[in-house]
């Protein structure tokens, strides 16, 4: 007798086994839940926006470093947005053709990709102990502070 057959009212043990499909399946019926209802809907949206701009933001931060770094958190954000924005789908075709190159790129070249994000690591902390050391910002904003008044 399979766990399928037994009545509900039976003392048998139920188990539950969720496949992959069937968890994502129950996601997608949340998600047009969530769509279908005009107070959630636009919040919704909103919320993916974020998150996946977010994830852009991450990728555009680390762009001063060289290598491969910068494309995997903008390919995510694109994909989180892709989920919600037609332009996005659009967007993301092209930037998963470039992420491709560059990962092809990066397989080739292990060594010097590596040791290039490593000194882009070190120049990028480097800068920023001495810009926080020295008080740059601070400076910089006094000088702008004077020009402007002057």
């Amino acid at each position: 007798m399979n766990l399928k057959d037994t009545p509900p009212s039976s003392n048998a043990p139920q188990a539950e086994i969720i496949s992959g499909s069937q968890r994502w399946g129950r996601w997608f019926r949340t998600r047009d839940k969530i769509r279908s209802r005009k107070r959630t809907h636009h919040p919704y949206r909103l919320a993916v926006f974020l998150v996946g701009l977010l994830c852009v933001a991450v990728g555009i931060a680390l762009s001063p470093l060289p290598g491969p770094l910068t494309i995997p958190p903008i390919l995510l954000g694109v994909y989180i947005w892709s989920s919600e924005f037609a332009w996005a789908q659009r967007w993301l075709g092209q930037l998963t053709t470039k992420g491709q190159l560059a990962w092809q790129h990066a397989k080739k070249h292990p060594v010097a990709d590596a040791g290039l994000t490593v000194l882009g690591l070190i120049i990028t902390v480097s800068i920023l102990w001495a810009a926080n050391h020295y008080g740059l910002v601070d400076k910089t904003g006094q000088w702008l502070w004077r020009w402007w008044n002057s």
